[in-house]
């Protein structure tokens, strides 16, 4: 099974962010760099991944523990900085 986060991109809800991403957890370990860095930004995208508080407190960190190496810098820091703040992540060129 690939996992190319497009499912996790369509997440409509909360608990619907959390449903989809729990089966793909034994995945995780399994994804290439590729596969690891389309998914994260799927994520990042995604209010409702990032925010569901299974994905945000158990999911994601596990997602991150095992490829981070796999994941552009600036991903990854909006994805951990959406994760640990619960709002959306803004650049410093955006603030200006």
């Amino acid at each position: 099974m690939s996992l190319n986060g497009r499912k996790v991109a369509r997440a409509r809800g909360f608990r619907h962010a959390e449903e989809l991403m729990e089966p793909l957890v034994p995945l995780f370990a399994l994804l290439t760099a590729e596969e690891a860095q389309t998914f994260a930004e799927a994520c990042a995208a995604n209010g409702q991944v990032w925010s569901a508080l299974l994905c945000r407190t158990k999911y994601l960190p596990e997602f991150l523990r095992l490829q981070q190496s796999n994941i552009r810098a600036e991903t990854l820091q909006k994805l951990h900085y959406q994760i640990t703040n619960d709002r959306w992540f803004e650049s410093e060129s955006a603030k200006k």
